[in-house]
């Protein structure tokens, strides 16, 4: 993982998850595509009770799925997530800035 990469989140959207996970979900997901950038993956599936802290944070039965596309025919790829539970989602845009 090349944690000099700087992540900047584009956008998200968040329908019913509450502050302390937004921020939790959105550093979780900052790390894992730093950890996706050296890699061909292209789509990723994650169950949170994976996670170390996701129980604390109440988002342990969420799911997520990670998705990397170029951005409008250029060399920049953008990053999707989406964590997703019951009823519950937040969508995430971001970028890669290395």
């Amino acid at each position: 993982m090349n944690k000099n990469y700087k992540v900047t989140v584009e956008d998200f959207n968040n329908y019913g998850c509450d502050d302390l996970q937004v921020a939790f979900l959105i550093d979780l997901f900052s790390t894992l595509i730093k950890t996706m950038e050296d890699t061909l993956t292209r789509k990723s599936w994650f169950d949170m009770k994976d996670f170390y802290d996701s129980k604390t944070y109440g988002v342990d039965r969420y799911q997520l799925l990670i998705m990397r596309k170029n951005f409008a025919y250029t060399d920049t790829e953008q990053w999707f997530g989406i964590f997703f539970y019951d009823g519950k989602k937040l969508e995430i845009t971001a970028t890669l800035d290395k």
